[in-house]
């Protein structure tokens, strides 16, 4: 029995034995792989891949996942995930929703501003956990961007402040998702057709294919058909988990990296109010995201440094190859992304938190850098994850001192199904005008 970080384990394990070695889970072989150019086969960007699906094996099912033919993270049926990958990839593509979630992004960061603004005015030596605070505020935005509806998972931390470890209730999601699916289905029903709708997950995915909503075409042109209730919230389930789960971590660990190094820090403050201006009460403009060239940088080196999903499983279809070795059909492998994103092949100096390579190297090999997964398994709201980690990151240090509580400490982190930040203390100062 290992007791420990798995995620460290497994990256050990991977520069011990090579690019390519085996273990056992009682009776089950799973085959581990950290060299990137046998990973590009797995990865091909195509639906006729051997490599379609994620693991077959029933402890997914075994932890509260129900793999039923529905959304796209775990669904076994290739046509229905085909479906509902085309509908949900291009609603969270669409200009409206960015537009709509950005400034989601900027209502709830204004909330959090006023909380820490309050406390700080009772005690200006706080510490903040920012761990704490992050995950709710991704709470908040994942639902009002999803659902259309608040949580108030800010409110309430707020008020026991001013006085993690709670499971995710699946069934209790699954009750909630399927009630608001229905109300949500009548309201619209009774909302006048010239009235424009919102742009909330939700409302597009019901209005998909219909007079409604946007309308997405199979390949080839012909039309898509609209969702079901089935297929909503399902695809809901997958965006609410993701978006809360590995944002929220994607940033914390960001803000970690670029805070325990003051050269990085200080040219993220140079762009923040280069781009942004530095009168705190001035608004972020949407038009400002793409001008974030160096905070972009440092989110990205940081995914390469941290990935919040370190490894990925794969299920072959039907027998094939890796290399030299042979495999037989439904032999499961797991992909080792925070290996492969320190291969010295790739990445000089891999150890080091250094942005600029995202700045100066245009060219980066794509097999060497899957901080979203890949192939046709790639993550379909990475635009709106990028979006969100920009967003929020620029707010902080445009309205921020940020410093690290513990400077030379190393990053409180734990890894179960992905690299969680246990905890980010700091001290948060308002920036003058």
């Amino acid at each position: 029995m290992y007791y420990g970080d798995l995620d460290t384990l497994f990256f050990n394990l991977q520069k011990k034995y090579g690019g390519l070695y085996e273990v056992y889970n009682g009776p089950e072989r799973v085959i581990w792989i950290g060299d990137a150019k046998l990973i590009k086969k797995i990865h091909i960007p195509s639906t006729k891949t051997n490599f379609p699906f994620r693991s077959r094996k029933p402890w997914v099912d075994e932890v509260g996942i129900k793999t039923t033919g529905k959304g796209i993270f775990f669904n076994r049926n290739l046509e229905s995930w085909k479906y509902n990958r085309r509908i949900l990839s291009q609603t969270v593509a669409l200009p409206s929703f960015l537009r709509q979630f950005f400034k989601t992004t900027e209502l709830v960061f204004e909330e959090f501003d006023g909380y820490i603004g309050n406390l700080l005015n009772v005690n200006k030596n706080e510490e903040f956990d920012l761990s704490k605070w992050i995950v709710r505020i991704l709470s908040e935005l994942s639902s009002r961007s999803t659902t259309g509806r608040p949580a108030y998972t800010l409110s309430s931390y707020y008020n026991r402040l001013s006085s993690k470890n709670s499971k995710k209730n699946i069934q209790w999601l699954n009750n909630y998702l399927t009630d608001l699916i229905v109300n949500r289905r009548k309201e619209i029903a009774n909302i006048p057709k010239d009235q424009v709708l919102s742009h909330d997950i939700l409302t597009l995915l019901i209005c998909a294919n219909t007079e409604r909503g946007p309308q997405f075409n199979k390949p080839g042109d012909e039309p898509d058909e609209p969702m079901g209730d089935d297929d909503i919230k399902q695809n809901l389930y997958d965006v609410i988990i993701a978006s809360i789960d590995s944002s929220s971590h994607t940033i914390l660990i960001a803000l970690y990296h670029i805070c325990k190094c003051p050269a990085v820090k200080s040219k993220v403050y140079e762009e923040v109010d280069r781009v942004l201006g530095n009168d705190r009460s001035s608004p972020m403009k949407y038009e400002d995201l793409e001008k974030l060239t160096y905070i972009e940088a440092c989110i990205s080196e940081s995914m390469r440094m941290l990935p919040t999903v370190p490894v990925i499983f794969k299920q072959a279809n039907n027998d094939d190859n890796l290399g030299d070795f042979k495999f037989k059909g439904g032999q499961e492998f797991f992909i080792n992304y925070h290996y492969v994103h320190h291969d010295e092949t790739y990445w000089p100096d891999p150890e080091s938190f250094k942005p600029e390579r995202f700045l100066e190297n245009k060219n980066i090999d794509k097999i060497s850098y899957m901080p979203f997964g890949g192939g046709i398994r790639i993550c379909p709201g990475r635009q709106m994850g990028l979006n969100s980690a920009k967003t929020l990151i620029a707010l902080i240090f445009k309205n921020y001192t940020v410093n690290l509580v513990e400077p030379d400490a190393p990053l409180k982190k734990s890894y179960i199904w992905a690299n969680e930040c246990d905890e980010l203390k700091v001290y948060l100062r308002p920036r003058n005008n």
